[in-house]
């Protein structure tokens, strides 16, 4: 009967091995499967005259072959490369976003120069001016298309964030759920296929975030998410997104408010990428934007166009509030304490020069309208509606902010019957007053030794001028740097003086700009950026010099020396360089990543690899355990066979 026995439980013991190398066989290509090894021991053996005979044998466990630091590193770089693709995958949409070529932002950027440099060499073209105002309006175009592609871009990747949320809060479910299971049948099996089941699903939550596991006896486990730990109970854990200050987004574990440290995985790609990397692209697209315009309309906004000066202006630019200081009214560019200076024509055509003084830290827009008011001739109207100045002159008076010279210098009672008048215009680089004194008494172009002292403002002598014998009335003097001045016939008397103000940068503090008073452009970032309505249906507005002329283009020339100034803020750059540096910042950012992912990739497929070495079913090595399993399964039933004859045998030999 021992026989018997020890047959049956080595028939059991090859029946166990053959269905566990079957299972193995089966499930060679399952994701996730771990492969089972049969651990037999012998039974306790029976003791027979002082002699130790064997019982037979049992299977003791079913081992599921796996490495835990194989593993543990595998689930690691399954985040990292799901990370680094997750960030590869935005920045190459970035990366086209800008992409050089035919009809992108560089390329418009350069035609616009290109068109402003061919009107220079014919500037009384109207239709050239128009091809300049379309080819702004092109320009303008494009910033908005790119702008416009990079929100769609981060909206997208914010939608894609909330999926990726509900998508792994279902796999954290899924998790907490298998974990019960497994735990209530740690007690009384060895759950491998649900243990399989666990590992595959954590490693497809680590795709999404970056976990660290921590197996418990019993089956449980806790999970770590960046310095955050959490027991995996009968309750899942739930991720929840946080709405932070400037539109950021953060993620919240169970609901809390305050954010958690989420390392590796697609999600944390995707808020970086949110949070960071496009604002980072948009800041700096915003940027070349808003210094192309500020520079552009602070050049604009001081000259004048073929259609003349102005008897009515309106800012295209608003602020937040009318009443506070300018610093804090959200101007839409800088506004510095300096000067601001008038040309205000008179019906016959004179001109006379105003300034007013301007502090932002405690001037309020109402503030700068109640000065230009105090201007004769002028007066400056706030819309509280629109947040926005208008500035008016009296009928038959016009203004504009070319900074030129006086038509007759301010004088402080002249009592002689010789009127001098300024002419030509100030080249020099910087603001200055001039004084004029005269030196003897009598009649211009007469009395001999009669002239002019020409004083700066600090009563140096610049230049001493003869108006008296030897001059021929009404004809110009140089006196500096362009600026003429002409004396007719009459008489001047000694000691007498007069002054003029020298305009170069008629606005110091960058209102013009801010407030787009005489703008070429509209707007101030590239989502608004756009070509002013009034120099879209008057190519006349466009100014392209002071004089009002349509052959001037002293104005136009900075404009076009614009392209290559280095002025970017805060940089060394030009514009194209600044538009050239931001794409090839992308182009390295996508370049480190594709070597990145190569390399992190090229480290999950050893591991991989060397996860498939331990766990992984070899076909060739399940075979000759499958011969192993039925030669002793052949042995057993030999066994049992051999006990029934014997025992067939013994009764017979009983009867």
């Amino acid at each position: 009967m021992a026989n018997v026995f020890i047959g049956l439980s080595a028939l059991r013991a090859s029946q166990y091995g053959l269905n566990v190398i079957s299972g193995n066989i089966a499930n060679a290509n399952t994701p996730g499967y771990h492969k089972q090894n049969v651990h037999l021991s012998p039974l306790q053996p029976n003791t027979l005259r002082n002699m130790q005979i064997g019982s037979g044998v049992t299977v003791n466990y079913i081992e599921r072959v796996r490495s835990q630091v194989t593993e543990s590193s595998l689930t690691g770089a399954i985040s990292d490369a799901s990370n680094v693709d997750q960030m590869l995958n935005v920045e190459r949409q970035l990366e086209a976003i800008f992409q050089p070529g035919a009809g992108s932002l560089a390329e418009q950027m350069d035609s616009l120069f290109a068109e402003l440099t061919q009107l220079s060499s014919s500037p009384t073209e109207s239709t050239q001016r128009s091809a300049v105002i379309e080819e702004a309006a092109r320009l303008a175009e494009s910033f908005r298309r790119v702008s416009s592609s990079m929100n769609d871009l981060k909206s997208s990747v914010r939608y894609q964030i909330g999926q990726e949320v509900t998508h792994v809060n279902a796999q954290l479910d899924q998790l907490a759920t298998l974990s019960i299971e497994i735990r209530r049948l740690t007690y009384t099996s060895t759950p491998n296929a649900e243990l399989d089941r666990r590992d595959q699903l954590i490693n497809d939550i680590a795709q999404t975030v970056g976990i660290r596991r921590h197996d418990f006896h019993d089956g449980a486990i806790s999970l770590s998410f960046g310095a955050t730990t959490i027991q995996q109970g009968s309750q899942p854990i739930e991720l929840s997104t946080l709405d932070l200050e400037n539109g950021q987004i953060g993620i919240a574990i169970d609901e809390a408010d305050f954010t958690t440290s989420i390392e590796s995985g697609a999600l944390p790609a995707l808020i970086d990428l949110h949070n960071n990397v496009i604002p980072e692209f948009q800041n700096r697209l915003d940027e070349l934007a808003s210094e192309l315009v500020r520079q552009f309309d602070s050049l604009h906004a001081q000259g004048i166009g073929s259609s003349g000066s102005f008897s009515r202006l309106e800012s295209s630019r608003s602020v937040d509030d009318v009443g506070i200081p300018l610093q804090d009214a959200g101007a839409a560019f800088p506004v510095t304490a300096g000067e601001l200076v008038f040309s205000v024509i008179s019906p016959d055509g004179s001109r006379t020069t105003e300034t007013i003084s301007i502090d932002p830290e405690t001037q309020s827009l109402s503030d700068i309208a109640a000065s230009i008011s105090g201007i004769d001739n002028l007066e400056a109207v706030v819309n509280t509606q629109t947040r926005s100045l208008q500035i008016l002159s009296v009928p038959g008076y016009q203004f504009d902010f070319t900074g030129s010279l006086e038509t007759y210098p301010a004088g402080s009672a002249l009592t002689g019957t010789s009127v001098p008048e300024l002419s030509g215009a100030y080249t020099g680089d910087v603001n200055q007053d001039l004084t004029f004194v005269i030196d003897g008494s009598g009649d211009v172009g007469i009395t001999p030794d009669l002239t002019v002292s020409v004083l700066d403002a600090s009563g140096n002598l610049i230049d001493r001028l003869n108006i008296g014998k030897g001059y021929e009335t009404g004809t110009p003097i140089e006196v500096m740097e362009g600026v003429n001045i002409t004396f007719q016939p009459g008489t001047v008397s000694a000691g007498e003086t007069f002054d003029t103000p020298l305009v170069r940068n008629p606005d110091s503090t960058g209102i013009l700009a801010a407030l787009g008073l005489n703008s070429f452009f509209e707007g101030h970032d590239a989502w608004t950026i756009d070509v002013s309505d009034r120099v879209l249906s008057d190519n006349g507005s466009f100014a392209t010099g002071y004089s009002g002329e349509a052959a001037d283009t002293s104005n136009l020339l900075q404009m076009i020396d614009l392209q290559h100034a280095r002025q970017m803020s805060g940089t060394s750059l030009s514009f194209s360089d600044f538009l050239n540096e931001t794409t090839a910042d992308i182009g390295v950012r996508v370049q480190t990543n594709t070597q990145l992912s190569i390399s992190i990739n090229g480290l999950k497929t050893r591991l991989e690899q060397e996860r498939d070495s331990v766990s992984g079913v070899d076909l060739n090595e399940e075979l000759v355990y499958l011969q192993q399993f039925q030669t002793s399964y052949e042995a057993a039933v030999q066994v049992l066979q051999t006990s029934e004859q014997m025992f067939d045998e013994l009764l017979a030999a009983m009867r």
